[in-house]
């Protein structure tokens, strides 16, 4: 079974599809531009069902999730 839910993390609150055994593979499912984590919608059930943990957030600015800060991948270094 895939459920939305929300999930905080240390850059904000993003919008997530989320199935699967907490303890299978996971898989990280990240949309391009313009498009929504509902991309996947379709394909989610069948990673679920051969087993995999699947992760798909609308990424910043998209759907519910966090729409201000930074859209960089890791913070700057020294």
């Amino acid at each position: 079974m895939v459920a939305a839910s929300l999930i905080e993390t240390a850059r904000g609150v993003f919008d997530t599809l989320v199935g699967g055994p907490a303890e299978g593979p996971a898989l990280l499912m990240l949309h391009g531009f313009p498009q929504t984590n509902e991309t996947w919608r379709q394909h989610l059930p069948e990673l679920v069902d051969r087993g995999f943990r699947v992760i798909a957030p609308n990424q910043r600015g998209y759907g519910r999730s966090v729409r201000t800060g930074s859209f960089a991948t890791r913070e700057p270094g020294p």
